[in-house]
């Protein structure tokens, strides 16, 4: 990484997100079969695996799931919808193994804020305790960007250190 790189921007995996579609596809097809015989399973099969479809289809657009990275911070992008924090917000990005009981989990970038950052709202601040419960952590990344999760959690300590006093 340049030292003297003023933005960066990461894409999701497209592999990933052509995993994900065909193993929703091939439940989606499933769940039809289901239901076509009259089992509810199979609509509550069809309805969970198309709309796993639908967001898989949506991530294979590079503008639509990114992680920018820039002197003022970073900003994360999920199926258009994006949110920037400010580095000196940040007080450092971790890993932590994210697990979902029988589904399985993946280690992922996390973080904790600063007490006294800009970014103190009530909806954030519901946001930062609930995380804070499921994880032990007050933010997280919902990808790591083709990159494992210690690479990106030392490339974003790293932007944060560089950044985040040019800001207090």
């Amino acid at each position: 990484m340049n030292k003297n790189q003023k933005s960066l921007v990461l894409y999701p995996s497209k592999l990933k997100s052509f995993v994900i579609l065909s193993i929703s596809l091939f439940f989606t097809v499933g769940g039809i079969w289901l239901a076509s015989t009259g089992d509810l399973t199979g609509w509550l099969i069809l309805i969970f695996f198309g709309f796993s479809s639908f967001v898989a289809v949506i991530n294979f657009s590079h503008k639509r799931s990114y992680l920018r990275l820039s002197e003022k911070g970073f900003e994360v992008c999920v199926m258009s919808r994006s949110t920037f924090t400010k580095w000196s917000d940040v007080e450092s990005f971790g890993t932590k193994y994210i697990g979902f009981f029988l589904l399985g989990g993946a280690k992922k970038v996390v973080f904790n804020y600063r007490k006294n950052s800009d970014s103190e709202n009530v909806t954030l601040d519901m946001s930062k305790k609930m995380a804070k419960s499921i994880s032990g952590f007050e933010g997280g990344l919902p990808n790591t960007y083709k990159k494992s999760a210690k690479d990106l959690a030392k490339i974003l300590n790293e932007w944060r250190e560089r950044y985040s006093s040019k800001q207090e």
